[in-house]
């Protein structure tokens, strides 16, 4: 299936950890702190690897493109992941996505 272009505007920008959310590897896996809010969220392996990559890339495409090389699983699968766990914190307000 192809790109929408609806997700090829959303790879293009960035993300943006929201003040006061803190993250804490905890064997393998990791919790992600929102201070402000005072809630917790838990994040398994996987999510925790995709984590680190939106917090280091330059953009969500980056991201997906460091995680494909680290990931034996289809592009679009990898993406529908991607964008799901981006939008989930989103949602809880541990990220902003941004013009990159």
């Amino acid at each position: 299936m192809p790109v929408t272009l609806g997700e090829a505007a959303i790879l293009q920008k960035k993300v943006v950890i929201a003040q006061g959310v803190l993250d804490q590897n905890v064997g393998g896996g990791a919790v992600l702190l929102d201070v402000s809010q005072g809630l917790y969220f838990g994040l398994d392996d996987s999510g925790y690897e995709f984590w680190k990559a939106l917090k280091s890339a330059r953009n969500i495409e980056a991201a997906f493109l460091s995680l494909r090389k680290e990931y034996d699983v289809g592009d679009e699968e990898l993406k529908t992941d991607l964008l799901a766990l981006v939008n989930e914190l989103v949602v809880n307000g541990l990220i902003a996505v941004v013009e990159s």
